[in-house]
């Protein structure tokens, strides 16, 4: 009969430990750039859209993040474009809604996208209670011009080890 010394059992009980730590910070490690990747690709879809006549791409911004109120393991994909244009928030709208915009993982359609009239350089507070005061860029005039946000959101999605998720 083998004897467990208390010198084996400690050696044991840390490699289990060390052991433990490296698959938490691999599994961590490889959250972020997943997400990433992901917020990258549901990204390119808004940003190489095709605009309407007499439309300018001012300013391109994605994030993820948990926009919502829910505490804990949910992460949201947003895709915001600032537009200057000649066109009306109906009219770009019409033109936004008529593309196939997707779903941040998988194939489904996204359900929507969103025009609104832009007037200052921060995003509507209620709708993106996360994001910073200061959206845009300052040195944007938008009092001399019409400026629309266009975005897409993608919400309720694990966050897996990824903190921005993360209540």
């Amino acid at each position: 009969m083998t004897k467990i010394t208390l010198k084996t059992a400690t050696i044991f009980v840390w490699s289990f430990g060390v052991a433990a730590l490296i698959f938490v910070l691999v599994l961590t490690s490889a959250a972020v750039p997943f997400n990433n990747i992901t917020l990258r690709n549901f990204s390119q879809q808004l940003f190489e859209a095709p605009i309407p006549g007499n439309t300018v791409i001012v300013e391109r911004h994605s994030t993820a993040n948990n926009f919502t109120l829910r505490r804990g393991n949910s992460l949201d994909f947003l895709a915001v474009i600032l537009v200057r244009s000649e066109q009306t928030k109906y009219e770009l709208q019409e033109h936004f809604e008529s593309l196939d915009f997707r779903r941040a993982r998988g194939v489904e359609s996204l359900n929507g996208v969103e025009v609104l009239p832009q007037t200052n350089n921060r995003l509507d507070a209620s709708l993106f209670w996360r994001i910073s005061n200061e959206f845009f860029s300052e040195d944007i005039n938008f009092s001399q011009g019409n400026y629309f946000t266009v975005y897409i959101l993608d919400r309720g999605y694990s966050a897996l080890f990824d903190a921005r998720g993360w209540e």
